[in-house]
């Protein structure tokens, strides 16, 4: 079975799922996992969904996967690293050979008529500084811990405008794989890991970028189409029989019991995020935990 799901009812039956030492997770060689908020979002990095296309490149008369996909995440990428350079911040892997890459003239004689290998290697950290700071990429976020991935699904939750609503019946998820089990994609999914001090975000969080290669339409002969990008990683699980993807499950209503427990266990926002802005955040989760959960 390709994608497996497993539905959860209690709290506690969802933890003892995600527990480290527990059977589920032990069953697991090298468990990689990812929160979500609404168990039915796909598995969609952020610069390949319609709505953000739709909201950083509006309108184009441009139809084609490499000007409204790659040509996208590029402007994006190449406008990350000048404004980098305007702060005087340092630029992971920098090096002549990097900053030759990243010309335009360079980056479209390379991948402007086929760019089925984008991102090559040396645009990676880059791209991955670029994630953690909330830069659309093709780069999606996983973790090695299953606790800080149960955090981001039930602080999605909480932080939804229509949060009251979904409680009632949505479900947050936490999907999980095996890296183990990649060799039987056929090199379609890659799992991305870099150094910590590349990022202190993505070493609080454990964090590894998972990258969908199995995708074979940048090119100028493939007219844009957003549904053709919708969940490639769910997808490469589900059309190879041999890897299994799963998708654990637990009621919207519990989002905020969730957070709790995970803060029981040390993994809260001030932990996850650097700085300031990140005991801000631990704050405010608090206070909408409380709310969402009824204690207040």
């Amino acid at each position: 079975m390709a994608l497996e799901v497993i539905d959860t009812y209690t709290l506690d039956e969802f933890w003892e799922y995600l527990n480290p030492i527990g059977v589920f997770l032990k069953s697991i060689k090298r468990p990689i996992l990812r929160g979500q908020g609404d168990a039915n979002w796909r598995l969609t990095p952020n610069s390949q969904r319609a709505s953000t296309v739709a909201k950083y490149r509006g309108n184009s008369h441009y139809s084609n996967q490499i000007d409204m996909v790659v040509l996208f995440e590029y402007f994006l990428l190449s406008d990350f690293l000048h404004f980098i350079d305007e702060v005087g911040y340092p630029v992971p892997s920098e090096s002549v050979t990097f900053r030759n890459a990243m010309n335009f003239d360079a980056f479209t004689d390379r991948f402007g008529i086929s760019a089925n290998d984008w991102p090559t290697q040396e645009f990676i950290p880059l791209l991955a500084l670029a994630q953690h700071h909330g830069i659309p990429t093709r780069l999606l976020d996983w973790t090695r811990s299953s606790f800080i991935a149960a955090y981001f699904a039930a602080n999605q939750v909480i932080n939804m405008p229509n949060a009251e609503e979904f409680k009632e019946k949505g479900k947050l998820a936490v999907w999980i794989f095996d890296e183990e089990a990649l060799n039987c994609l056929d090199d379609h999914i890659e799992v991305v890991k870099l150094p910590g001090n590349y990022s202190l975000n993505m070493a609080a969080q454990k964090g590894v970028f998972v990258l969908n290669r199995g995708h074979t339409h940048y090119t100028r002969d493939f007219k844009f189409n957003a549904d053709d990008l919708e969940g490639l990683i769910d997808k490469a699980f589900q059309d190879n029989k041999r890897a299994t993807l799963f998708k654990m499950t637990l009621p919207a209503r519990l989002a905020g019991e969730l957070l709790f427990r995970c803060n029981a266990f040390d993994i809260h926002a001030s932990k996850l995020f650097g700085g300031l802005d990140g005991v801000a955040k631990a704050v405010l989760d608090f206070r909408l935990a409380n709310k969402f959960s009824g204690r207040m």
